[in-house]
């Protein structure tokens, strides 16, 4: 059985990529140079509100936030907020470090205790970067499981 749930590991990680490379693709474009456009172009623009949803590989201590963050921010991406109930856990440098990583998190919990609508609706994300599912998996939760829950609640 557990080589099953190793096998299914792949397959979770390819998800992450691919929900990060979504929400990447939804921020805007990086601001005109200062030689093009006015400073307050950018500082004008309403921030892009994203949530780092999942267990403790998003929380705790959560350094890859830091350095996505700071390589928002070095990169021009300056109007990106994340948001969650959760604050920043660490690291060693400054960051914006709202989350809603719930360390030991099922996600199959989460949805069955409809935990989410509460989350969504106090923070108000536009993007949800989700890495979720990795105790459902080292917890023998059966495929079928998972995905029925995912596509039920979540």
């Amino acid at each position: 059985m557990l080589r099953r749930s190793l096998l299914n590991a792949p397959m979770a990680a390819l998800v992450a990529v691919v929900l990060a490379v979504a929400a990447w693709s939804a921020l805007p474009a990086p601001p005109a140079s200062s030689a093009t456009a006015p400073p307050s172009a950018a500082s004008a623009a309403a921030p892009v509100r994203v949530m780092p949803l999942g267990d403790s590989i998003t929380g705790s201590p959560g350094c890859w936030r830091a350095l996505l963050w700071n390589r928002l921010q070095a990169g021009g991406y300056t109007a990106v907020d994340f948001v969650g109930t959760l604050g920043p856990q660490g690291c060693g440098q400054p960051y914006d470090g709202d989350n809603e990583g719930h360390g030991g998190a099922l996600v199959t919990n989460v949805a069955n205790q409809n935990l989410l609508p509460g989350w969504l609706s106090a923070t108000r994300p536009d993007v949800v970067l989700m890495h979720f599912g990795t105790n459902d998996v080292w917890s023998n939760i059966a495929p079928a499981n998972r995905l029925q829950h995912r596509h039920r609640h979540l």
